[in-house]
């Protein structure tokens, strides 16, 4: 991943002009959501779901490099806090990169887009602290005034700063780091002009993070075993594995005037594991309100 991501950011370097005549930009977005199993349990014993809410801002930079292809890059700050579990709650820092090119002119004219992202991602909870980044490339194509489509993959990837002691002899205690290659698919449709209907689908292959009573069968399939204090009583155990998970999002955006809209998203989200565990399921629903400076 590491290699990829530095990649992507050398491609973009090698593009880069003496900023003249740049356009900066700052976004604010405020939302609420709720997670039915943000432990990623399988069993319902194992399932803990919490109310959360989130504060993002970025403050960018945009160089347009030609008459088709622009580099934008931005500095991020994005917190969260939930109602239960408060290890969870966290604060990340970082930045993100992108260049991106358009064959042709007019609205309908097709794109594609390489992107970098990194952000420190500090919990409540150190031993989940560490670095989260993902690269990828994306492209898309307006279809007549109405349709748009979309479609992308991306590689994540998350490092924990520290580990901790080996809960048992031999067994490593990385089980919170993960990553994985993600591909994604999704349409837009203008209802009207100040509403956009969104439709995604995400297939993910690589290795996720679950929380669990002690069970010394988790040993036979997986690879990382961890203590995890953040739901309490009793006390649970956080394992890694390799699964392959579907993702489907439904999203609805109002424009509330030319800088700031409000958001209303649905994730269904399964996980099936590689050694034929059964299925992983969640829930997600939120909503939140942006604002473009």
């Amino acid at each position: 991943m590491k290699p990829l991501l530095a990649g992507l950011l050398a491609l973009a370097a090698m593009y880069c002009r003496p900023v003249t005549g740049a356009d900066w930009g700052f976004d604010v977005t405020a939302g609420a959501g709720y997670d039915d199993n943000l432990s990623n349990g399988f069993a319902s014993a194992d399932r803990k779901g919490a109310a959360s809410l989130t504060l993002d801002l970025a403050g960018s930079l945009y160089q347009q490099l030609g008459s088709s292809t622009g580099l934008s890059v931005a500095a991020l700050v994005e917190g969260a806090v939930f109602d239960r579990y408060s290890g969870l709650n966290r604060i990340g820092l970082g930045g993100r990169g992108q260049l991106r090119h358009k064959f042709g002119l007019g609205a309908q004219a097709p794109w594609i887009a390489v992107a970098a992202r990194a952000v420190h991602d500090d919990y409540n909870y150190s031993y989940q602290s560490g670095w989260a980044l993902d690269a990828g490339i994306s492209a898309g194509k307006q279809l007549g005034e109405r349709w748009t489509l979309q479609g992308g993959i991306k590689y994540d990837d998350f490092t924990a700063d520290k580990l901790q002691p080996q809960v048992l002899p031999g067994v490593s205690t990385a089980a919170y780091d993960t990553g994985g290659w993600n591909f994604t698919g999704k349409v837009s449709f203008l209802a009207t002009p100040a509403d956009v209907l969104i439709a995604g689908y995400t297939f993910r292959n690589g290795t996720v993070t679950s929380v669990t009573a002690p069970d010394r069968e988790i040993l036979e399939y997986s690879d990382a075993v961890a203590r995890d204090p953040v739901f309490g009583d009793p006390p649970r155990v956080a394992y890694r594995l390799r699964a392959k998970t579907d993702t489907i999002s439904l999203a609805w955006s109002h424009a509330l005037s030319a800088r700031a809209a409000v958001n209303l998203t649905y994730r269904y989200q399964v996980s099936v594991s590689d050694a034929d565990l059964g299925n992983y399921y969640s829930n997600f629903v939120g909503i939140n309100i942006g604002y473009r400076y």
